[in-house]
């Protein structure tokens, strides 16, 4: 980490901007600015880099004291290591899906993304409507973070293989690039799952080092360059949606009013939106390049396939997060009570848009 160091901060108090027709007071014109140091775990081209500096540009117009300095990954510090930055105060907000530190406790597994679990839909709804925002925050609270939801994106694909997917078997003795709890399914079939840099994950495929990868959706698959070594594209079930966390230093929580922190938590909200809004039409014309000029063959998992994945994951998740303790066993019941909840409305409603 290089700078503040990163930086020196200036620490002001007291509320400024307005968000229209919300009642929040306007700026006092004599306040201090305050320097917010945030780093994101994704690169500073990536669609996602765009959608983050998208939400703070439109913080800061609301509030013109917070001066958010924002880096891509690496910059200051590596994708796996943010958790540790903020903790610490080399970062003020970090930015990334739970998972990347998913090491220092179960949950943060639990809360990025479940195999066969909640959409972008769902997951915003539990998240702000079924107590799920506040589980995360009791969670990353105990060690000494704030957490808001960043934004909720949409589904990936099952990734990228050398050969065609017929049957579980297949997955046998691959070495596939794959985290999270997606990754802790496979191995259950006879996989071994490997987590690799992303701009290592093309020079370790062309080694040989991996037998395939799963990295996002086909926007960001198709800048990888993987469609230049592998050829057979897969739809997912690893990660139906995948929540974005900001991690909070407290100090600079508590140096935020209450009508700026609502300001960044609604403009999150849109922003995660219109970021999935956007990435529609993007995943749409980079899969049809993918398929028409690069020669990839975009395939429907196997419904054998699939239950065999989702009874893998039956086998394993609650035992998985009962290794964890208490605070993975309390997401994954939570989400597990919410998807029953709105399941019957949910495909009572896709059978309906269906058959439209």
């Amino acid at each position: 980490m290089q700078r503040r160091n990163f930086l020196k901060k200036t620490v002001g108090l007291g509320i400024v901007g307005a968000v229209a027709g919300t009642g929040i007071s306007t700026a006092n014109a004599t306040e201090k600015s305050l320097d917010i140091v945030v780093q994101s775990s994704y690169g500073k081209n990536s669609s996602w880099q765009r959608s983050f500096k998208s939400a703070f540009d439109k913080i800061q117009q609301l509030h013109p004291r917070l001066n958010f300095q924002l880096y891509a990954v690496g910059e200051l510090t590596g994708p796996f290591t943010i958790f540790d930055a903020v903790q610490s105060g080399s970062l003020d907000i970090g930015i990334g899906p739970s998972f990347f530190w998913g090491g220092k406790d179960r949950a943060f597994q639990y809360i990025c993304a479940t195999p066969f679990g909640l959409d972008p839909q769902q997951t915003e709804a539990w998240l702000h409507h079924g107590g799920g925002r506040e589980l995360c925050q009791k969670i990353y609270a105990q060690y000494d973070i704030h957490f808001e939801p960043c934004l909720v994106a949409p589904g990936n694909t099952g990734g990228w293989f050398r050969n065609p997917i017929n049957d579980v078997s297949d997955y046998k003795g691959l070495k596939f690039r794959l985290g999270g709890l997606g990754g802790v399914t496979i191995k259950e079939i006879g996989a071994t799952p490997v987590m690799v840099n992303g701009p290592e994950i093309l020079p370790t495929l062309l080694a040989g080092g991996i037998d395939g990868v799963k990295w996002t959706q086909p926007s960001d698959d198709l800048a990888k360059g993987f469609h230049q070594v592998l050829k057979n594209y897969y739809t997912g079930w690893q990660e139906p949606s995948v929540m974005i966390d900001a991690l909070f230093n407290p100090k600079l929580k508590e140096q935020l009013s209450a009508e700026e922190m609502s300001t960044i938590t609604a403009i999150f909200k849109a922003e995660g939106t219109t970021h999935r809004e956007f990435k529609t039409l993007q995943n749409a014309s980079a899969l049809a390049q993918l398929t028409t000029q690069h020669g990839v063959t975009f395939r429907e998992m196997p419904q054998a396939v699939l239950k065999e994945l989702h009874s893998a994951w039956n086998r394993i998740g609650t035992d998985y997060a009962n290794e964890g303790g208490n605070n993975a066993v309390s997401v994954y019941d939570s989400k597990n009570k919410f998807a029953e909840l709105v399941a019957p409305w949910y495909f009572a409603d896709m059978q309906y848009n269906w058959q439209a």
